[in-house]
């Protein structure tokens, strides 16, 4: 616990169906855990091409994470992943970065 400097969540499945929603990696369970897993000062960086999930993200992260750079058109950088490369022709790259949020830590 308390051991990883970061977290890169990157084109994860976003499980379009309400129903399904609770099996995003961004949604809070999942984050809860993540806080478990990194240090006071790590972070949690998120990129995804699909709005709806990358909305609904920002609203999981807020309590866990300190959001401090939000993206709705990440430029191209020379290291991407096929998929971001394939999707980055279609639309829009989305990315949230956070710092956890050690005053909600200890409560949740």
């Amino acid at each position: 616990p308390h051991s990883l400097d970061g977290i890169y969540l990157n084109f994860s499945d976003p499980w379009p169906k309400a129903r399904h929603h609770k099996r995003r990696l961004t949604y809070p369970p999942f984050l809860k855990h993540y806080q478990s897993l990194l240090k006071p000062n790590g972070f949690l960086q998120f990129r995804t091409d699909h709005l709806e999930m990358f909305m609904d993200s920002l609203n999981y992260l807020e309590p866990y994470f300190l959001l401090h750079d939000v993206t709705y058109d990440l430029k191209a950088s020379k290291y991407m992943t096929e998929y971001e490369e394939k999707k980055r022709k279609i639309g829009p790259i989305y990315q949230a970065k956070g710092m956890v949020n050690i005053d909600v830590k200890e409560s949740i």
